[in-house]
């Protein structure tokens, strides 16, 4: 029986090893991303969710003393709804809210790994981020015109809105999404809380404010003036909010699963109905007690006066 030469017999052999030994890679990969999603949501593993601070209906955060004497932040509103629809069944028990107050810190906390999951962000063109979000975006607040009552029309287009003084919340970047398409002789202001904003416009320091629909019905409700306000329903622009995940903690195991997920529910009118009415009754319980909102007396500032026209051989301005 003729041997086969060194250089054919050891790369069958290499071969031979190598087939054999693919099992047990792949035996080992499994099972250390078994114990990833194990460990996603249990013990030191705790799910990160960030949330912004202030952004009724979408999130809120409220303060509650633990069993264990510590006290944490509780997240409310429509993104939390969605995130516990997200992860029912899952291993994932343990959570902590990190409440923020902007989109930017967001995403920083997505790239700096300390947080596993962001709600109620908007895309951004970030290849280092790009990644993580979840599509098709899974809650959107179309922003509307929204006048005092008797002074309300239907506007379906921006260019209606000319020569008008707009308000509008700080967090809806509306002066963004409406940065080269503002009427000629309009005016933008923007204010940090829908209480300066409604407070604005119903004293007659802003002739209409563009605001998200869902946080006008929310808010409105809450200082008792839904009655005392018109809603254009026409949105002018839709922007959208998604959810972003990290990629190398542990609870990134889900983020495939997450993906397929959050499309199901996204699509789900049924369910996003349901979660919008629990949503609005949670709210409407927790501000029963609020009183109707006060509305500032506003006086207009007066224009300046012309300067007077200076007489014939009048020195207005004589040398000393």
């Amino acid at each position: 029986m003729n041997k086969l030469p060194f250089s054919i017999f050891f790369p069958i052999v290499f071969l031979f090893i190598f087939a054999f030994s693919l099992p047990a890679f792949a035996k080992d990969e499994e099972k250390a991303l078994r114990m990833k999603r194990d460990q996603c949501g249990q013990g030191n593993f705790t799910f990160q969710i960030a949330a912004l601070k202030d952004n009724v209906p979408f999130s809120w955060i409220t303060k509650r003393r633990d069993k264990d004497g510590e006290i944490r932040n509780q997240l409310h509103g429509l993104d939390f709804e969605f995130v516990m629809k997200l992860i029912e069944g899952t291993s994932i028990k343990r959570i902590r809210i990190i409440a923020v107050d902007s989109q930017e810190e967001l995403h920083s906390l997505v790239l700096a790994e300390k947080a596993d999951i962001a709600v109620g962000t908007a895309y951004v063109n970030n290849k280092s981020l790009s990644k993580g979000f979840l599509y098709p975006s899974y809650m959107g607040n179309p922003i509307v015109a929204v006048f005092a009552k008797g002074k309300g029309r239907v506007i379906t287009d921006i260019n209606q809105l000319r020569d008008m003084k707009i308000v509008s919340l700080k967090r809806d970047n509306v002066d963004e999404l409406f940065k080269y398409t503002l009427p000629t002789g309009s005016s933008l202001s923007t204010v940090p809380d829908t209480k300066t904003l409604f407070q604005d416009l119903l004293s007659g320091k802003a002739d209409v404010a563009l605001i998200g629909l869902y946080t006008a019905t929310a808010d409105s409700n809450k200082y008792k003036i839904k009655e005392d306000l018109y809603f254009s329903q026409t949105p002018l622009r839709y922007p959208r909010f998604f959810l972003l995940m990290t990629q190398s903690r542990n609870c990134s195991v889900y983020l495939d699963e997450f993906k397929e997920k959050a499309k199901a529910l996204s699509q789900d009118q049924a369910f996003l109905g349901e979660m919008l009415a629990k949503v609005y009754k949670e709210l409407a319980e927790a501000n029963q007690d609020e009183p109707k909102l006060e509305i500032p007396l506003y006086v207009p500032p007066k224009e300046a006066e012309p300067e007077a026209e200076p007489k014939d051989n009048q020195v207005t301005n004589p040398e000393k």
